[in-house]
């Protein structure tokens, strides 16, 4: 299985840059909790708004710690955590914000865009976590998985102290940049270090289950080319990921050798083993029907991965549609059902 190091990844997850450059991630405003006294499935809202006014606050529950320091820089590696109330450890969702990896949405994107009320009122503890990002043109890449993951190491640690159970973790998104790190935790071989001096390190990175949307599975220009209609996979933008903005096409296609391996390490899909867990992937408005476009549709990112987890028999379901034309591959209508039932609580 390829491994993520530091010395090999100077570029690795452009995932964070891609809902602001290369294709139309969901808009911040769309919100997934359901308001008191709304109607509709578990998780959704019963009349979202996209192009309206700014979000509103669904989450009422204060958190019960914030800006807990959990790395090496204390502005960026801090998690805010709500306990849900339980006499024994509870499970954890991770939330993971996207935003294009640059400053300007944080952590505090939870209060906007999951079920975060829902998730407590069931026993489900939520983290919602911040990484480094851009500042001032300079982007942190590859720290953004780096920082992602050693969250889901520090939680771990502190199970015990938070009355989590460590056995029932999982990472969740609403953008194609927090959707691509919770993919690359859950496919990337686990993390720990059981001999570190660091106890954190030591913690294991595996997760229950996945749930996100908008999810991109590859930002190499010749998978996107070979494996999705239209040609998104030239584009300029894409290419200036790799520092290769002003290249030709026949570059793009055969890059130099450390262009190449920055391209295929750069792909959540790549690390897709039999090992996998559950994952359940969210592409509102669009439809599950694979067509034939001039225009790159996400949803063809994520159809692609359920053909290559299903031939695993790794558990993959893909929501689509909502809220117009709803339709599921699977029996979980929402992301919030999907946890309940990988978390095994009954509904």
């Amino acid at each position: 299985m390829k491994t993520i190091t530091m010395h090999s990844l100077q570029a690795i997850l452009p995932m964070m840059l891609l809902s602001g450059i290369l294709l139309s991630a969901e808009p911040e405003n769309r919100n997934n909790a359901v308001p008191p006294g709304t109607k509709g499935v578990p998780g959704r809202p019963g009349s979202p708004d996209t192009k309206g006014p700014p979000p509103k606050i669904l989450a009422t529950t204060p958190p019960d710690l914030t800006n807990v320091v959990y790395g090496s820089d204390k502005k960026f590696n801090v998690i805010d955590l709500w306990k849900a109330k339980s006499d024994k450890p509870t499970p954890l969702v991770i939330f993971i914000h996207g935003g294009g990896g640059v400053e300007g949405r944080d952590k505090n994107s939870i209060l906007t865009q999951f079920p975060l009320d829902q998730l407590l009122q069931a026993g489900i503890s939520c983290a919602s976590i911040d990484y480094r990002k851009e500042v001032n043109g300079k982007i942190y890449f590859p720290n953004s998985f780096h920082d992602s993951a050693r969250a889901v190491q520090f939680l771990r640690s502190k199970a015990r102290e938070f009355n989590l159970d460590p056995a029932r973790f999982a990472c969740c998104a609403r953008g194609a940049g927090g959707a691509g790190l919770s993919l690359l935790i859950a496919f990337h071989r686990d993390l720990a270090d059981p001999r570190s001096d660091d106890p954190v390190a030591r913690e294991s990175t595996r997760l229950t289950c996945v749930a996100v949307e908008k999810a991109v599975v590859s930002f190499d220009p010749r998978w996107i080319k070979e494996n999705l209609a239209g040609k998104a996979w030239r584009g300029p933008n894409l290419a200036a990921i790799f520092g290769m903005k002003d290249a030709a096409e026949a570059e793009l296609l055969n890059p130099p050798t450390e262009k190449a391996r920055l391209m295929e390490e750069n792909a959540p899909i790549n690390y897709l083993t039999a090992d996998a867990p559950p994952v359940f992937l969210s592409y509102p408005g669009e439809s599950l029907s694979l067509k034939t476009s001039a225009d790159i549709r996400m949803i063809d990112f994520g159809l692609i991965l359920k053909q290559k987890m299903d031939a695993l028999k790794v558990e993959c379901q893909v929501e689509a549609g909502w809220p117009a034309k709803p339709e599921y591959t699977g029996p979980d209508k929402s992301d919030l059902e999907f946890l309940l039932r990988q978390f095994g609580i009954k509904q």
